[in-house]
Formats: C-alpha cells, structure tokens, sequence
C-alpha cells in the first residue's frame, strides 16, 4: 500500500476556482455523459495551460481549483485556460474567483480561508465574469487591465462583507456566440442551425437545441449570454 503524504506547509498563493457557466444548462440538454466528457476535457485543457509553477490541485464536476504563485501569474493562467476553451468551441463560458493570501497544504489539498474566498467568489460569478479580492485586483490594474468595484459583497459563510472586484482579461466578450438553451460557446464550425426569434438572430450547437428553444422560446431569450456587472447572489 502506497503510503500518504501527511506533511503541512504553509505558503502564499493566488488560488482560483473556474468553471463551467451552464453547465447544468448543458447537462439536460445534452445528457450526463456528454457533460462527463466534457468535465474531464476542461480538466486536461487545463492541464496543458498550467505554468511553470501553477498547479491543478483537483476537479470538482465542472469546476477546477488551480494555484499560481502570485495574481499576476494567476490571470494569465486563466486567461490562457479561457482563451484555450474559446478556441475549441465546444464549451460554455467560465467563470472564475480569485484569491491571494496564505493556505495550508496537506498532501495534494489546499485548504485555509484564500481557498473558501475564491470558491464563494467563483460561486457569485456571473457568466464570463472573474470576481476577485483587493490584492488581485490591484495587480490587474497596475498590468493595464480594466477593474470594476462591485462594493462591499455579502458572500455565503463569510461573517463580514468583502470589497469585491470584476477583472476583465481583454480577451472580448463572447455573448452573441452562445447557444441559449446549453450556453455552449460557438463558432462557425459548431453552429448548426441559426434561428431568427423576434428579431434576434440565435445560434445553435444541435437539433436537440434547436427543439428546446422552438418549443419553450420564453425560457431561452430572457439569459444574458455574459455580462461585466453580473448581479451577486
């Protein structure tokens, strides 16, 4: 029998949850094993983004918990994670939260109140939105990125309201080329049927899609593909 690791450290590290936006969307759309396989290519597209010293600490369904040495390094791992699921055309848009301070690492686990604060973070996002702290913030914008104050946020099991901040990588925002019934990304390659609903045109990966909106319109085309200034729940 393999024996654990049981070593703690202690350390400083920007941590980050990304997931999948609609990926529950996805799922009834196009059932459990098509969201299964694309759970574990998000996972190995992330795998191939990682930097030198950036980890991927686990998977959790359709999110991923990743750790980079500091924030600067830690948002252009997302943004080349982003960047990366853009190209393929075959996911939905993400959604991160960003953290930087102290943690704990036991074994291959991370885990300290940085982690709990980039999960809620990444929890309140709204679709192509990376919330982060006061520290990630500051280096986004000494590197030229646009930051948006959100203001003190009440996030869940966090007893004291957090300043909060929206970071925008630059990398352009997707709505307009996302299926609205499984908020998968598309391109002209993906996009099967387009679909002319008052006066909107939409785009679609599938027939499957395609039938779902046809018979429920109302359902579909009241979601924002992304927004910057996404509400917080």
């Amino acid at each position: 029998m393999a024996a654990h690791d049981h070593t703690i450290t202690n350390d400083r590290a920007a941590v980050a949850f990304v997931d999948l936006s609609g990926f529950t969307a996805l799922t009834e759309a196009h059932g459990d094993h098509h969201a299964a396989e694309l759970a574990e290519a998000f996972a190995a597209l992330t795998r191939v983004a990682l930097g030198q010293h950036d980890r991927l600490i686990k998977t959790i369904g359709d999110a991923i918990l990743v750790t980079s040495p500091t924030p600067h390094t830690a948002l252009g791992l997302i943004g080349r994670i982003t960047d990366a699921t853009r190209r393929t055309g075959r996911f939905p848009v993400l959604r991160a939260g960003i953290h930087h301070g102290p943690i704990v690492a036991l074994g291959s686990d991370i885990y300290g109140a940085t982690v709990n604060i980039a999960a809620r973070l990444a929890a309140a996002a709204g679709p192509a939105q990376i919330l982060a702290t006061g520290p990630v913030a500051d280096i986004a914008r000494a590197a030229g990125l646009s930051v948006t104050a959100l203001g003190p946020v009440s996030l869940r099991n966090l007893t004291e309201p957090l300043a909060v901040f929206s970071v925008d990588l630059g990398i352009g925002c997707p709505c307009g080329q996302v299926d609205p019934v499984c908020r998968m990304q598309l391109d002209h390659e993906t996009t099967t049927t387009t679909l002319i609903h008052g006066g909107i045109t939409y785009r679609f990966c599938s027939a499957t899609c395609v039938r779902r909106f046809t018979a429920h319109p109302h359902q579909f085309t009241s979601a924002t593909a992304c927004s910057d200034t996404a509400p917080i729940h």
